[in-house]
C-alpha cells in the first residue's frame, strides 16, 4: 500500500470501531496499519485486543504469533500457536518453523512442552517437523523431557528423530538416543541386534526389522509347527524374485563379531536362495555373507565378520537370490543375535 491507502485504510476501520466498538475486524487492520509503520508495540496491543474480540480472527492469532515470539513472549506464543493449529491444522506448515525457533530458547522448551503433555491433536505432526528440521540439540532435549512423561514418545516419532541423525551419520549419537528415549524392554530385547526372537515388539527405525514381503514372498513373525507360543522367523519364497527380504541397522565398534542362531528348513536349496549379508551402511560394503546348510530340525549357524574403522553403521540383511526358475523354499529362523567374536566362542565351547 501506497500512504493513500494507509490513510484510508485507517479511517475506514476507525469509522468501523466508532459503530461497533467490538469489531476485531478493525481492530486487526488498524494493528497492521500500525505493524507497516514501524509501531509493534501499538500494532501489539491492538492486535491483542481484536484477539480477545475474536479467537477466530486468524490473522490478528498470526501477527501475534510470530510478534511474540521474536519478543521471547514464549508462553503467549505457543497459546497463539495452538489455537491456530487446534482450529486450523492446515496452517502447519507455516506455524511449525515458528515453534522451532521458540524451541530454541529454554523458557521456550518449557513452554512447549507444557502444551504437548496435553497431547493435543497437533502433537504428532509438529514433533515430525521438529525431529527433521528443527535444530537438532533443542529437538533431542524436548523429545528426552516428553519421554520421561506418562505417555511418553511413540515409535513413530523416535523414529524420525533417530532417522535425521543417521542421514546426518552421526550413528552413535543415534544409537544413544535411541536407548535413551526406548521402553526398557525393547533396549533388553537383543544383544547388538534388536528383538533377535522375532517378538511382537515395536522400535524405531532403523534399530528394528524391517520387513518386505511382496505378491510372490512371505515375511512373517509367527509361531513354527513344533513351538506354539514362541514366534520366529517364517519365509516363504518362490525362488524366483530376488531382493531385501529382511533388514536391521546396527551401531558397533570396530572390532570382530559372530552373527548367530538357528534355522530350520525342509528345502534342500535354501542355502542358494537365501542368504544373511552384513555391509556397512555407508558405502555399502560386503563384511560378511552366508548361505548355511538347512535341517529340518532347529539347526545353529554362525557368520563371523569384522567391522572395519569408518564402519560406523552396519546393515543386516536377508536377501533372496534370484534364480531362473520357479521353485517353493521355506525356511525358519530365531534367536539370532550378534556377538564379540570372543565371548561367542567362549559361548560355543560351554
Amino acid at each position: 500500500m501506497d500512504r493513500g491507502d494507509y490513510a484510508k485504510a485507517k479511517a475506514l476501520a476507525e469509522q468501523a470501531l466508532e459503530a461497533a466498538p467490538m469489531n476485531a475486524r478493525a481492530l486487526r487492520i488498524l494493528g497492521s496499519v500500525a505493524s507497516d509503520a514501524g509501531d509493534g508495540p501499538r500494532a501489539a496491543a491492538l492486535m491483542t485486543t481484536a484477539e480477545r474480540m475474536s479467537r477466530r480472527d486468524l490473522r490478528s492469532q498470526l501477527w501475534l504469533l510470530d510478534w511474540r515470539t521474536r519478543q521471547g513472549q514464549y508462553q503467549a506464543a505457543v497459546k497463539n500457536a495452538d489455537a491456530l493449529l487446534r482450529n486450523e491444522g492446515k496452517l502447519g506448515v507455516g506455524i511449525y518453523p515458528l515453534l522451532n525457533r521458540i524451541a530454541e530458547a529454554p523458557e521456550g522448551r518449557k513452554a512447549l512442552l507444557q502444551a504437548l503433555v496435553r497431547q493435543p491433536s497437533w502433537r504428532p505432526a509438529f514433533l515430525d517437523a521438529l525431529a527433521a528440521n528443527g535444530e537438532i540439540t533443542a529437538a533431542q532435549t524436548i523429545f528426552s523431557r516428553l519421554a520421561q512423561t506418562t505417555d511418553g514418545v511413540t515409535t513413530a516419532e523416535i523414529s524420525v528423530l533417530v532417522r535425521r541423525l543417521f542421514a546426518m551419520q552421526r550413528y552413535d549419537e543415534a544409537a544413544a538416543v535411541w536407548r535413551r528415549l526406548s521402553p526398557p524392554a525393547v533396549v533388553k530385547s537383543g544383544v547388538g541386534l534388536v528383538n533377535g526372537g522375532f517378538e511382537d515388539l515395536e522400535s524405531a527405525v532403523p534399530f528394528t526389522w524391517e520387513e518386505a514381503s511382496s505378491e510372490t514372498t512371505l515375511v512373517e513373525f509367527t509361531a513354527p509347527p513344533d513351538r506354539a507360543g514362541n514366534p520366529a522367523l517364517h519365509i516363504l519364497h518362490d525362488g524366483f524374485d530376488g531382493g531385501t527380504l529382511l533388514l536391521q541397522t546396527t551401531v558397533l565398534p570396530p572390532g570382530a563379531y559372530v552373527f548367530t542362531g538357528v534355522m530350520m528348513s525342509d528345502s534342500p536349496l535354501a542355502k542358494d536362495y537365501i542368504q544373511w549379508r552384513i555391509s556397512c551402511a555407508e558405502g555399502g560394503v560386503v563384511l560378511a555373507t552366508g548361505g548355511f546348510a538347512y535341517d529340518r530340525r532347529w539347526t545353529k549357524f554362525e557368520l563371523p565378520f569384522e567391522s572395519p574403522p569408518g564402519c560406523g553403521a552396519q546393515r543386516i540383511q536377508l536377501l533372496a537370490l534370484p534364480e531362473e526358475r520357479r521353485i517353493r523354499v521355506e525356511a525358519w529362523y530365531d534367536d539370532v543375535s550378534i556377538q564379540p567374536a570372543r565371548r561367542a566362542t567362549t559361548e560355543g565351547r560351554k
